[in-house]
């Protein structure tokens, strides 16, 4: 029976978004694999929580520029 391993892994990133303020954006997962899967899983963990974190900031780009067209 193979023995299963948990790979954790994550993204962040951080937003400068002017005056001095920045926005922090965060993704983690985990999953059990068998030893021989680790590198797999490792960099499809990896991959989609880049992909969330890049998701959000690009909603969140989208809703600042929305808010900021509406000031005039």
């Amino acid at each position: 029976m193979a023995q299963l391993t948990t790979i954790t892994r994550s993204f962040s990133y951080k937003h400068n978004a002017g005056n001095y303020e920045s926005r922090d954006f965060f993704c983690s997962r985990s999953q059990e694999c068998t030893a021989e899967e680790a590198d797999a899983v490792s960099e499809q963990l990896f991959r989609w929580c880049r992909s969330q974190v890049f998701t959000d900031l690009n909603e969140y780009l989208r809703q600042a520029k929305e808010q900021a067209a509406r000031k005039g």
